[in-house]
């Protein structure tokens, strides 16, 4: 159905299954992992909510189980859970131009265009706005806000964890920043969002801060520590990525309440 090919579905365990898929708008194969709720197989034709979480930079859809604690987390809920890639720093958008190795992939086509519609097709989901949610971490975050405020109807709730939500904070230093995460992933300066000196308007067309209106009406949640040491985790350096989304996710809980716009912001301190 639609652009994606199935090349393989791989049971991990009882729950956990393995997808590699192939679509035009991404220039190699890629992978999802799929998390059922238990005893999906034998319960007829229960339909199921849908989490959307969304890895950080450096980082994989392996993530959330490997290091997210993602499977005990959802023991026992009536909820499947979709776990995408996103490269290494694909910042969850259209590329604007190719990257160092020629490439130019368009996650954002991928994940809202192509999967939603394709995991509606393959599993018992609640296909529609009321049973689908996204959440995501660091660069996952900056993905799950600009996701849910570029595509409102798609989402009724949206979570960020330690996530970059607002780009604009200072301008410069977040586009070095993401031009340097991108590297990870091939991309060139400006390959993922364009030029920041003339390519504003797309930088903040894609901007959690700059789109916080269109979250009016989503149960949304934001938490963020400020890199400090210390904290009920007993971290003992500072975390200098930390340190740098905390402004961002103030600014965006001073922009949301600005707006009136209800959400929860866990602003924790240290750790």
């Amino acid at each position: 159905s639609g652009p994606i090919i199935e090349t393989a579905r791989t049971p991990v365990d009882a729950r956990l299954q393995t997808l590699t898929l192939t679509t035009p708008a991404l220039p190699a194969p890629t992978n999802v992992n799929v998390l059922l709720p238990d005893g999906y197989d034998s319960s007829g034709q229960t339909r199921y909510p849908v989490l959307y979480p969304l890895h950080g930079g450096a980082s994989s859809y392996r993530d959330w189980v490997k290091n997210g604690g993602v499977e005990a987390a959802t023991a026992g809920l009536n909820l499947i859970v979709v776990m995408p890639d996103c490269g290494l720093a694909g910042w969850y958008t259209d590329w604007f131009a190719p990257g160092t190795n020629g490439q130019q992939p368009k996650w954002e086509t991928f994940h809202i265009e192509q999967l939603i519609p394709w995991i509606d097709s393959q599993y018992r989901t609640v296909a529609d706005r009321s049973g689908r949610a996204i959440g995501g971490l660091s660069m996952g975050g900056f993905g799950a806000f600009s996701y849910a405020a570029r595509h409102p109807d798609l989402y009724v709730a949206a979570s960020s964890w330690s996530g970059a939500l607002n780009t604009n904070d200072p301008p410069q230093l977040a586009a070095e920043t993401i031009d340097a995460i991108g590297a990870l992933a091939g991309a060139a300066p400006g390959s993922l969002f364009g030029p920041r000196a003339t390519e504003e308007i797309r930088w903040r067309g894609h901007n959690p801060w700059d789109l916080a209106a269109n979250l009016r009406g989503m149960l949304l949640q934001m938490r963020s520590g400020n890199g400090q040491p210390g904290g009920p985790l007993g971290g003992t350096r500072v975390d200098g990525l930390e340190s740098e989304v905390h402004p961002m996710n103030v600014d965006m809980d001073a922009r949301l309440t600005s707006l009136g716009i209800e959400h929860t912001f866990d602003d924790y301190g240290p750790g």
